[in-house]
C-alpha cells in the first residue's frame, strides 16, 4: 500500500520553493511507493510552475482559500487564516495523508490546528527561508509547531539548520537539499552569441545580471550601485534582471536618478531563465539573506562565472566559478570582483549534492525512514 503524503504550499507563483516542489512532484510521479499530492492554500494563477502541473497532470488540489475583502489589515488576515485551516481540514479528512509536508515554516499556523485534530502520523516542514526572516507572531507560531507541534525540520543547507537550531530552539532535523533538473538545463544550453541575440542584446557587451523576484531581500539595489561603478571602467556594461516582483518600480526609477536607464533591461517575469545565464559574462547576487540560492546553483551549471554576497550561504559554492564577498565588501569590493575573470574559488559542496535525482531519491528515503521508525514499516 502506497504511502499518501499530502505537500501543502501557499502558492505556486514564482520562487524557489515552488521550483523544488515541481521537481518533486515530477519525480515521484507514479512511484509504486509513495503517493506525492500537491495541495495550494490559494487559487490557480498563471506562472510558469502552474502551467507546467496542468500541462503535465500531476494531481494538484487548490483550495481556494484567500482574497478577503475586510478593509481592516488585521480583520482581513484573521478572516484569510480561518479560511485557510477551514481549507486544510477538509483537505486532511478527505484525502487522509499519512504524512504532511509543507514548504516554507509560515504555513505551519494553517496546517497545525488541523494536523492534531485528524492526528496526522508524520509531519515534515521545509525551512526554504532564512530562520531569522520570521518575527513575532509569526516567530513563536515556527517555534511551537516545530517544537511542540511534532513537525520534523528539513533543513537546506547546514548553515540554515544551525540557526534553527538557534532560532527555533530544534534539536533533530532532516538536511535535504534544494533539487535541480540538471539535463533540463544543459539541454537549453546555448552560446553567448545565440542566446544575446534571443535577448536582443549587444555581442560586444559587458553583461551582468540577476535572476528572481524584484524585492528588497534581493538587494538590487545596490546592483544598480555595482554597476554605475562597472560603468566607469566598462562603458559597454549593461545588466539584464529577469523577474517581477513589488520593488520594479522602485528599481526602475533608481535607475534613471543613478542615469542607468539605458544600461539597464528588465526582462519581466521570464520562463526561459538558462538563455539569461547563457547570455552573461557574470551573474551577480547581493541578497541581504539566502536559504539556498538555486539561481546561482543554475548559473553554475551552465558555466556562468558569480560573484554573491555573504548572505548566499557558503554551501552552493558547488564550482570554482563563484566568488564569495565578505559582508563588510565596499562597492569598490564588489566593482572589483565583477571585473575580474581570473578567479578560482574552493568548491564547499560538490555541485551533484544538488541534482534533483539524487535530492528526490532522498525525500523518498526520507519518508520511509521515518515511516518505518515510527514502527509502521
Amino acid at each position: 500500500m502506497k504511502l499518501k503524503v499530502m505537500c501543502l504550499i501557499t502558492a505556486m507563483n514564482q520562487g524557489g520553493a515552488q521550483h523544488v516542489v515541481l521537481d518533486n512532484m515530477r519525480s515521484l510521479r507514479d512511484d509504486p511507493e509513495v503517493d506525492l499530492r500537491l495541495f495550494v492554500l490559494g487559487y490557480r494563477g498563471n506562472s510558469f510552475y502552474e502551467q507546467s502541473l496542468a500541462n503535465e497532470g500531476l494531481p494538484v488540489v487548490y483550495l481556494n482559500s484567500t482574497g478577503s475583502r475586510l478593509r481592516l489589515r488585521t480583520l482581513r488576515a484573521m478572516q484569510n487564516w480561518l479560511r485557510q485551516v477551514k481549507a486544510v481540514d477538509r483537505a486532511i479528512r478527505e484525502y487522509c495523508p499519512d504524512i504532511i509536508h509543507t514548504h516554507m515554516t509560515i504555513i505551519i499556523k494553517h496546517a497545525l490546528l488541523p494536523v492534531w485534530k485528524y492526528r496526522v502520523p508524520l509531519r515534515f516542514n521545509t525551512l526554504h527561508s532564512d530562520p531569522l526572516a520570521y518575527q513575532g507572531i509569526n516567530l513563536l507560531i515556527a517555534r511551537y509547531g516545530l517544537r511542540m507541534g511534532g513537525f520534523v525540520p528539513v533543513c537546506i543547507t547546514e548553515e540554515q539548520a544551525r540557526k534553527a537550531q538557534k532560532r527555533y530552539g530544534i534539536r533533530r532535523y532532516e538536511l535535504l537539499r534544494n533539487g535541480i533538473d540538471f539535463r533540463a538545463l544543459q539541454r537549453a544550453r546555448l552560446s553567448r552569441a545565440e542566446a544575446r541575440d534571443r535577448l536582443q542584446l549587444p555581442q560586444d557587451a559587458f553583461v551582468l545580471g540577476s535572476v528572481g523576484r524584484l524585492n528588497k531581500v534581493k538587494n538590487y539595489s545596490f546592483l544598480l550601485e555595482v554597476l554605475a561603478g562597472v560603468l566607469t571602467r566598462k562603458e559597454n556594461a549593461l545588466l539584464v534582471l529577469a523577474g517581477d516582483g513589488g520593488e520594479r518600480a522602485v528599481l526602475e526609477n533608481r535607475a534613471e536618478s543613478l542615469h542607468l536607464g539605458d544600461r539597464v533591461v528588465f526582462l519581466g517575469s521570464w520562463e526561459d531563465v538558462a538563455t539569461v545565464y547563457c547570455a552573461l559574462d557574470v551573474f551577480v547576487l547581493p541578497s541581504l539573506h539566502e536559504a539556498c540560492s538555486l539561481v546561482s546553483l543554475e548559473a553554475q551549471i551552465l558555466g556562468t562565472r558569480c560573484v554573491v554576497s555573504a548572505g548566499v550561504p557558503a554551501e552552493t559554492i558547488a564550482t570554482p566559478l563563484v566568488r564569495r564577498l565578505e559582508k563588510e565588501a565596499s562597492l569598490e569590493n564588489w566593482v572589483a570582483a565583477v571585473l575580474d575573470p581570473d578567479y578560482v574559488g574552493e568548491v564547499v559542496c560538490p555541485l551533484q549534492e544538488y541534482d534533483a535525482r539524487v535530492a528526490s531519491a532522498k525525500l523518498k528515503d526520507m519518508y520511509l525512514r521515518c515511516w518505518s521508525e515510527r514502527g509502521h514499516g
